[in-house]
């Protein structure tokens, strides 16, 4: 059969990916790539029906795998526990007849898609650009608000606003550089800062409380670049590890996913930092 000589490429095996997954499997492709560097978390498990309760914290690729071979026990499946990167796209592609692409953010999209052109290989990609009907999307992501919605409704203050365009059409229209500006109008703090008197000018401060004001700015521009120094270094530990767990050696080995997800927690907890400390900063200024 054809099918069983086909070798395809799944880029991403989240909410999309898992279904793609079960589908190739159980029509009898030969051979699948798996490629993902995340692992399985409990907010997963309500729409990415490859994983169970018992494998959160686990790589998915790893996870993906048992599952769809418990499905086609002839299924030859090979797993990349890694980010598609510029780095990486050719070598991980190249071998496959097909790339199928279940990511969520535009860049990926945009880098298989020169990759597989360049490469001469087919790529399939899931979409809804020609869809008749309506589709809400409820998203802070705003990359990918912007390459799929034609409108944006605005919920607040007991009323919901329609803006026709997409996601920076309608920061535009807000003079907001993200939705956590949005987010941040629309709380009852906020709401209260509107109804406080006006903050005395920095011109009409004392001398004292400028200087005040100036060290405290000072404390927090240290404590943003620390926290991005943090952050750096981090990042370039998961790519260090990413790298190790591409090998045949290093797929197999969990201490490095462990290490894996610990990283990534700590990075999710810098950032929400650096976010706290930048905001903290903007009020000041």
């Amino acid at each position: 059969m054809k099918l069983g000589k086909a070798k395809v490429l799944l880029i991403g095996v989240g909410g999309l990916g898992s279904p793609i997954a079960l589908y190739l499997a159980a029509a009898g492709v030969g051979r699948i790539g798996l490629v993902d560097d995340d692992v399985v978390s409990e907010s997963n498990l309500q729409r990415q029906v490859l994983y169970t309760e018992s494998e959160v914290g686990q790589p998915k690729v790893i996870c993906a795998a048992r599952r769809l071979q418990a499905l086609n026990s002839q299924l030859v499946v090979d797993t990349y526990p890694c980010r598609l990167t510029g780095e990486n796209a050719e070598e991980l592609i190249s071998p496959y007849d097909l790339v199928i692409d279940g990511c969520d953010n535009f860049p990926t999209r945009y880098l298989i898609s020169d990759v597989s052109a360049r490469l001469h290989i087919p790529y399939i990609y899931g979409a809804i650009r020609e869809f008749d009907g309506t589709v809400i999307v409820v998203s802070h992501d705003r990359e990918f608000l912007d390459g799929l919605v034609t409108k944006v409704y605005e919920f607040g203050g007991g009323v919901v606003k329609e803006h026709i365009g997409g996601i920076y059409d309608f920061l535009q229209k807000k003079q907001m550089e993200n939705l956590n500006e949005l987010q941040l109008s629309q709380s009852p703090t906020s709401e209260a800062r509107k109804a406080a008197p006006e903050p005395v000018s920095e011109s009409k401060l004392s001398y004292e409380a400028q200087k005040e004001q100036a060290r405290k700015a000072r404390k927090l521009e240290k404590q943003v670049a620390e926290c991005e120094e943090r952050i750096s270094k981090l990042e370039q530990q998961i790519q260090e590890l990413e790298n190790k767990m591409a090998t045949p050696e290093g797929a197999s080995d969990m201490q490095l996913y462990e290490q894996h997800r610990q990283l990534k927690q700590q990075v999710a907890s810098e950032e929400e930092e650096w976010e706290r400390l930048s905001l903290e900063l903007e009020e000041l200024k």
